[in-house]
């Protein structure tokens, strides 16, 4: 098996990624609230790689009689959870990091 067939996907299954991945990121981004980097798209984005990596090159197959063109639909959910998950606690413990802001005074009462 060549390196170009391995990784190669059709539009058709694209489309599919694409689409559980905008579910999954919205759900994950409506967990996290909104402290991910980038927000809903940086979710769909981590969780298209996250699909990428678990189908085309670890070619993981979770209940494999479950297929969408090709691609196997527990996988893929797994794949764009688990993409979007990771991206979101990178983005929680990005801000942790951060310095918070400090507290402006506050005028004196009864001046």
């Amino acid at each position: 098996m060549s390196i170009q067939s391995m990784f190669a996907i059709t539009l058709s299954q694209f489309i599919v990624y694409l689409l559980s991945a905008i579910v999954c990121g919205y759900v994950v981004e409506w967990v996290f609230k909104s402290r991910m980097q980038f927000g809903f798209l940086g979710a769909v984005m981590a969780g298209i790689i996250g699909i990428f990596l678990l189908v085309n090159v670890l070619r993981l197959k979770l209940l494999p009689f479950v297929v969408v063109e090709g691609v196997p639909i527990a996988s893929l959910l797994v794949g764009a959870t688990g993409g979007a998950v990771i991206w979101g606690l990178v983005g929680v413990l990005w801000g942790l990091r951060q310095p918070k802001p400090a507290p402006e005074p506050q005028a004196e009462a009864g001046s």
